[in-house]
């Protein structure tokens, strides 16, 4: 949260940008050597490392979680839950799609490394895969707790939970932290360009509220279960050395 806070604590008029990104920078750095520390450690095994097939994927997974954010926007546009208005001037569209892409990369690699990074993969030193999964999952919902009110008066919890099996899945079965990065990454960056940014590349309006009863709410659950099979189907063939995000200890 350091971005946000320096942000808070020391904005003025015209210069907020730069705090945030200032304070994004030494976050992710600190949070990228506190993963190598670990490791060396042997107090976590956080795989970061991209080699062949790994690093040629991470492209795909971005532009599918892009697109498929796309997708959940054109759903909800579709059953009226989101009407559309109109288009900003085109140099506001390339600085809001510029600060949509670093601001949602940082936030992808900080919820990643501590999610499925750290949690996940010590849960699995330990636990079966199942307990593992759960327990990094409990703890992405609890971590969106200020979003309180989206919790209990719409489905944002199911896509919560629904989301953080996919990306789970996605480190599991790659054995990098960089797939599920990319993935989150890809749909953080959808969703902040059309809806979530203060700046967004569209100007629409919600003219309904999500509540449970609204079938426009559903729309990203909906697509993150076609997500979670796509994902499985996809590494189902892909190189693998293993179905382990670590290696469990032989003992």
């Amino acid at each position: 949260m350091s971005p946000w806070i320096g942000e808070r604590l020391f904005a003025r008029e015209g210069e907020f940008t730069w705090i945030w990104w200032g304070g994004a920078f030494i976050a992710a750095s600190i949070i990228l050597l506190l993963v190598k520390w670990a490791n060396r450690r042997g107090l976590s095994e956080v795989y970061v490392e991209l080699k062949g097939w790994r690093k040629r994927t991470i492209i795909y997974l971005f532009l599918l979680g892009l697109v498929s954010y796309g997708a959940v926007f054109a759903i909800r546009l579709g059953l009226g839950g989101i009407q559309f208005i109109g288009m900003p001037p085109f140099m506001q569209v390339g600085a809001a799609i510029a600060e949509c892409i670093l601001m949602t990369f940082y936030i992808a690699l900080t919820e990643e490394v501590i999610f499925r990074g750290f949690v996940l993969s010590n849960l699995l030193r330990k636990y079966s895969a199942a307990t593992a999964v759960a327990g990094s999952l409990v703890l992405f919902i609890l971590f969106h707790l200020p979003k309180w009110e989206s919790l209990v008066t719409s489905p944002y919890l199911f896509h919560l939970a629904a989301s953080g099996f996919l990306f789970s899945i996605v480190c599991i079965r790659s054995k990098t932290l960089w797939h599920s990065i990319a993935l989150h990454w890809g749909w953080n960056m959808g969703a902040f360009m059309l809806i979530e940014h203060t700046d967004t590349v569209v100007w629409t309006e919600q003219p309904s509220s999500f509540g449970w009863s609204n079938v426009a709410g559903w729309a990203s659950v909906f697509v993150n279960l076609i997500l979670i099979c796509l994902v499985f189907k996809l590494y189902k063939t892909a190189r693998r050395s293993g179905s382990s995000l670590i290696s469990h200890p032989s003992s």
